[in-house]
């Protein structure tokens, strides 16, 4: 992740959860405390979490900080180029009919290998829950053949010149999930694969979120851990 694209997110982020606070009096806020930047930290506010499952979360304020915390196997750019992310290497195959992909060597935040069981267990976990917002994001995806731990095949129902702007929806644990069919409660929802992790979570009070020292990308020196 390049410093511009880091900390245009944060300053949308800022943004647009300012806006949030501001729009949506009606919705309950974590702990009103005001938007800040301090030498150590941003403190922002959001709307209360239904979930912190970035899959089934539908809150757009609860989305920003979602997306510190989980990578995609694509990503968009600031020049708006879909570019790998979790992937470290791709080739569209059979006329465009399916795409193979190579995993680079990511953790989650528990240490754990990030697998290509993992990514088959996102993409299925979106088909099931029907409202998910990257529904439409797997809707042309027929399967996904497994290679081995870090190579997959995705395969599709039609030809589509664009696939990989589709694959920018979140990977999240299979580990963490499949433990509990509650797949919203927030105790199986606390590891990530991304720049930030959760440090702690309280429930209608705070999300604290400190830098992923681990984390497979170059950090700006300028990245703060977050408060929420």
């Amino acid at each position: 992740m390049n410093k511009i694209k880091f900390m245009t997110i944060i300053l949308v982020m800022v943004a647009s959860l300012v806006g949030c606070s501001m729009e949506e009096e009606s919705g309950e806020v974590l702990e009103n405390k005001p938007s800040a930047i301090t030498s150590k930290t941003i403190n922002l506010t959001m709307m209360q979490p239904e979930t912190i499952n970035p899959i089934t979360n539908k809150n757009k304020s609860v989305g920003y900080i979602m997306n510190l915390i989980y990578d995609s196997l694509f990503t968009i750019d600031e020049n708006y180029d879909t570019v790998p992310q979790l992937v470290e290497e791709y080739k569209i195959e059979n006329d465009g009919m399916s795409i193979n992909i190579k995993l680079k060597d990511i953790k989650w935040h528990d240490g754990t290998t990030l697998t290509s069981s993992d990514v088959k267990f996102t993409v299925d976990l979106i088909k099931q829950n029907i409202d998910s917002p990257y529904n439409a994001l797997v809707e042309n995806i027929s399967s996904i053949l497994i290679i081995n731990d870090k190579e997959f095949n995705i395969n599709f129902n039609d030809k589509y010149a664009f696939s990989i702007d589709t694959l920018i929806f979140p990977i999240v644990s299979e580990k963490q999930l499949e433990k509990d069919k509650n797949i919203n409660n927030y105790k199986n929802n606390l590891v990530g694969n991304g720049a930030y992790k959760i440090k702690n979570y309280e429930e209608r009070k705070n999300i604290s979120l400190i830098i992923n020292d681990s984390y497979y990308d170059q950090l700006p020196s300028t990245a703060k851990n977050i408060e929420v």
